[in-house]
């Protein structure tokens, strides 16, 4: 497990303290799957491996109209080309999108929200 992501600073929302074996600590809760973090929440998320990456991988998510102007993607160990397709519905929802590795999703994160800025990431456990 890597701990330590950044100062635990929780004053903009939730915060990624840290991730590995399979699982992520935010603020102090322990998930044990891939996770859709943002601000004022966190959701499990069916998404175990990148190859199951799909379209309708962020339905749930988007219903929420949560306000958030950039989506992060950890694709996992490496970054990965995602398809064009879930580019392009990402951005239709009004977010732009960034995809790279989890761990480096997950420090994205924490660095823009103890900014203030309104993101989410959508992280694949390691």
């Amino acid at each position: 497990m890597i701990d330590g992501i950044i100062p635990n600073d929780n004053s903009g929302g939730n915060i990624l303290e840290s991730y590995g074996k399979g699982r992520f600590t935010i603020s102090g809760d322990i998930v044990n799957s891939s996770i859709i973090i943002w601000p004022e929440d966190f959701k499990k998320w069916q998404v175990k491996d990148f190859s199951q990456l799909a379209i309708n991988s962020f339905n749930d998510f988007l219903s929420l109209d949560l306000g958030i102007e950039i989506l992060l993607l950890g694709c996992g160990i490496q970054t990965k080309f995602v398809a064009g397709d879930i580019r392009s519905h990402i951005k239709q929802a009004g977010m732009n999108f960034e995809f790279m590795t989890t761990a480096a999703a997950a420090r994205s994160y924490n660095v823009m929200i103890t900014d203030g800025r309104r993101v989410a990431a959508a992280l694949i456990a390691l």
